[in-house]
């Protein structure tokens, strides 16, 4: 209930559980087990002894290989890359919204820290169970003449660099792009097979053409 949250945020009690007027209160979402990814998240939270923020805590459950992360040694961790298969930004939406729903606290800081609550504990301990609602989405029909402009693109990539096509996108990474057509860099991200790399080297190309597209 966001108005529960809002309320508990400025240290007041909104006396019911679920208003049945906010966005998640009255949408028609199905309620998902997400037990196991609130798990690794609170297990990599407790295992950074507690001392980080959501980008630097997300980054390791991604797997990131950047400066923050060799500095502290956290490639080492169990839980180092375990929602690898996630976009980042996906990662940190998780752990916010376990900090709305009272799993997580902030620290009220220059730079908030993420701490664990005492219903965090019971979660990593198997006993609750974690439940978030999720709309459901209707899925688009991949677009067969977008999927084949982004092969011919993709096939002027390869040559240029002299690697096989492959190697810039797989074909079930194009076959997810001409199905939701990302025209932004968030967008792009969410399609598996897209990381920061490819993201960087081939993003703005694709995105060009699949915005050119999305006009005609």
């Amino acid at each position: 209930c966001l108005r529960n949250y809002i309320l508990r945020y400025f240290g007041e009690n909104g006396g019911v559980e679920d208003c049945g007027h906010c966005g998640n209160c009255s949408d028609d979402g199905e309620m998902m087990d997400i037990t196991i990814d609130a798990q690794k998240v609170f297990s990599c939270i407790y295992r950074m002894k507690e001392r980080f923020g959501i980008t630097i805590v997300a980054d390791v459950l991604k797997g990131a290989k950047n400066k923050k992360v060799r500095q502290f040694g956290f490639e080492d961790l169990s839980t180092y890359g375990l929602l690898s298969d996630r976009p980042l930004a996906d990662i940190k939406t998780l752990i916010q919204q376990l900090a709305a729903t009272g799993y997580l606290q902030l620290t009220d800081s220059t730079y908030p820290v993420v701490k664990l609550t005492p219903t965090a504990m019971t979660v990593l301990r198997g006993q609750q169970k974690v439940w978030q609602k999720m709309v459901a989405v209707q899925v688009a029909k991949p677009d067969d003449s977008l999927f084949d402009l982004l092969r011919q693109l993709r096939k002027q990539i390869a040559a240029r660099e002299q690697v096989p096509p492959y190697v810039v996108f797989a074909d079930s990474t194009l076959k997810e792009m001409s199905q939701y057509c990302p025209v932004d860099e968030t967008a792009l991200r969410r399609i598996k097979g897209v990381g920061e790399v490819k993201l960087e080297r081939y993003g703005n190309e694709f995105l060009a053409l699949i915005q050119q597209h999305a006009v005609r």
